[in-house]
């Protein structure tokens, strides 16, 4: 999952990075404990990124969510309800969140193991290398 804070047409000024960090982990932290997500959620790896624009810097929350068989059992939620979800725990309409990918053993581990590689590379560009998180996996 990756959300986008501010939004794309906004930004946050140098001076208020630090609390703009603090309160999207605080967001986060709100998003898990929702009734929806909660008893499915087994652990998560968060990385942010920030980009400088014209007028200031741009947030981007990138999550690896682990979530339990029961989810994908009928009970996962869609790109519209992770983000009705991300917009009630930030508490404002603004921000949305831009991919959700599911990633799962369909194929060989081999074959699965390099696909989710790739999406992890391209998606969390920073901190840790890709192959440490496989290792979680």
């Amino acid at each position: 999952m990756t959300c986008l804070v501010p939004p794309v047409s906004d930004t946050v000024p140098y001076a208020y990075l630090a609390g703009a960090l603090e309160c999207l982990m605080a967001d986060f932290a709100r998003l898990s404990r929702y009734a929806a997500i909660r008893p499915y959620l087994e652990g998560s790896i968060r990385s942010a990124s920030i980009r400088y624009h014209d007028r200031g810097y741009q947030i981007r929350l990138h999550c690896l969510l682990w979530m339990t068989e029961d989810y994908f059992q009928g009970k996962e939620l869609s790109q519209g309800s992770w983000e009705r979800y991300w917009k009630k725990a930030t508490k404002t309409e603004d921000i949305r969140v831009s991919d959700l990918t599911n990633l799962r053993l369909k194929g060989t581990i081999e074959t699965e193991r390099e696909r989710n590689l790739q999406w992890i590379r391209e998606r969390m560009p920073y901190g840790r290398s890709p192959d440490s998180f496989l290792e979680l996996i």
